[in-house]
């Protein structure tokens, strides 16, 4: 039987969307739960005013408008589960630290008297002492949470033995189990899910105890590691109709590795759905979120007086190509993903994309083709003129012209582009932009794109072809 070591943090709405899928995947797999305390720095989204509108004022751009964005999509998501998880953000930000140490307590009580289901009773209390508006509760306050640990224990007497542990061994209980989780298993926000024992080839971010799964999207390929099973689309619902076809914009940058991810599934909407793809080119202000650094091209190693990231964002920055990679490897032919050297200004790449799509759908499908691999196995400086011309020419684009075109309208286009994309809400790619539809960050949400196409008749028959 496989093991999986679930970090949660109470304050995350993520771990919250998670906790009924995780759930299920035990159920349908037959795999054994651990589950351990993660304290994380901030709800998601941050938290809300008294009209359950997140709270920007105080925020940079990038999360101006990643946050509200992130609390929607969470609420739609609840509002879809069956039953309907109800969800009101928190007015403050919250510290969940008497609710982890509740956790640790129902966790060694559950395992003297081998009663795992008080577990999962005081999660869904606790859960719901946040974000159900009907049962939320001052979870800072250890007496409010040795309520709830006695109700999940069913014995009213393990109230004051929750306080007299809170308020003696507790919290260095927290703090062992937040050191473990970063030093054995990698860990750095919550929810995380690590497969235990599974060899992995990344022994610097897997350190010990298995493979790492981040955030609520990766339990898909989770799933798929303990047994595929994907749920068909089915092509052309019965009693709809095909209309015009549907637009979709889709932002790309060049340098993001899970928009790379991105093209061919998102190519084969245009295959399978009456949809016409409108690429735009948007540049990721990475350092504003990620830091940045550069590493040697030979020896990665970060060349001294580059490095402008913490710990964590390092953590970030290596789970995702570690992630890219082995959902690269899964394609086929499998996609090779080197890790940046520098983060680089893709706007010249913009250009070039911007030059391809003006010469037609063939010039930019041929353009995307040769240069996401090309960059994405460290072979192509997307910084110079001369060898973004070159990658032009090598598929039979046009390229008289494009230098002055870039340096002058063509950055005048980018720019307007990228401004227009910022006042629709775009943060981060691959945003997806249905027109009359809906707003999508991140290639996760391509399988929903393609149930909505269907449900809405846009699905072609399954003998058409382009």
């Amino acid at each position: 039987m496989s093991t999986i070591h679930v970090f949660v943090d109470y304050k995350s709405v993520e771990s919250y969307l998670a906790f009924g899928d995780i759930l299920r995947l035990r159920d349908d797999v037959g795999c054994a739960l651990v589950w351990h305390p993660f304290l994380a720095k901030l709800t998601e989204f941050g938290y809300c005013d008294v009209h359950d509108n997140v709270v920007t004022v105080h925020l940079r751009e990038h999360y101006r408008k990643k946050n509200p964005y992130l609390y929607r999509v969470a609420k739609d998501t609840a509002s879809k589960r069956s039953p309907v998880l109800p969800l009101r953000g928190p007015t403050c930000l919250l510290n969940t630290t008497p609710l982890l140490c509740g956790l640790i307590f129902v966790i060694s009580v559950s395992d003297e008297t081998h009663q795992p289901s008080v577990v999962v009773s005081y999660h869904q209390q606790a859960f719901a002492a946040i974000w159900d508006p009907a049962n939320q509760r001052d979870v800072q306050s250890p007496e409010v949470v040795a309520s709830l640990v006695s109700a999940a224990l069913r014995d009213a007497t393990f109230a004051d033995v929750f306080i007299t542990f809170f308020r003696g061994e507790g919290l260095q209980a927290l703090r062992s189990c937040l050191d473990s989780a970063e030093a054995e298993f990698g860990v750095f926000e919550a929810p995380s899910f690590v497969l235990e024992g599974v060899n992995t080839k990344n022994t610097a971010l897997f350190p010990a105890r298995g493979e790492l799964f981040s955030a609520r999207p990766s339990l898909s390929l989770l799933r798929h590691r303990l047994g595929p099973g994907t749920q068909s689309i089915p092509m052309r619902p019965t009693g709809k109709e095909q209309r015009g076809p549907k637009s979709i914009d889709v932002y790309v940058d060049l340098k993001s590795p899970y928009a790379y991810l991105s093209i061919q599934p998102t190519l084969q909407l245009r295959r399978d759905f009456d949809v016409t793809l409108n690429w735009l080119p948007f540049t990721l202000d990475i350092q504003s979120f990620l830091g940045s650094a550069e590493v040697g091209a030979r020896d990665n190693i970060v060349k001294a007086g580059t490095n402008r990231r913490s710990e964590r964002q390092w953590r970030q920055v290596k789970y995702a190509y570690a992630d890219v990679r082995r959902r690269g490897a899964l394609r086929d032919p499998p996609l090779q993903v080197y890790g940046t050297r520098k983060v680089w200004d893709s706007s010249l790449a913009g250009l070039a994309m911007l030059w391809a799509k003006d010469r037609g759908e063939d010039a930019l499908d041929r353009y995307q083709s040769e240069v996401w691999p090309l960059f994405w196995r460290r072979e192509l400086d997307i910084e110079d003129t001369s060898l973004m011309v070159a990658v032009l020419a090598r598929v039979g684009v046009e390229t008289q012209g494009f230098a002055s075109w870039a340096s002058g309208e063509g950055r005048r286009r980018l720019d307007a582009i990228n401004n227009h994309a910022r006042k629709l809400g775009v943060f981060g790619v691959p945003t997806f932009v249905v027109h009359d539809d809906a707003f999508l960050w991140g290639g996760e949400h391509l399988e929903e794109i393609r149930v909505r196409l269907s449900e809405q008749g846009y699905a072609r028959p399954i003998h058409s072809s382009l």
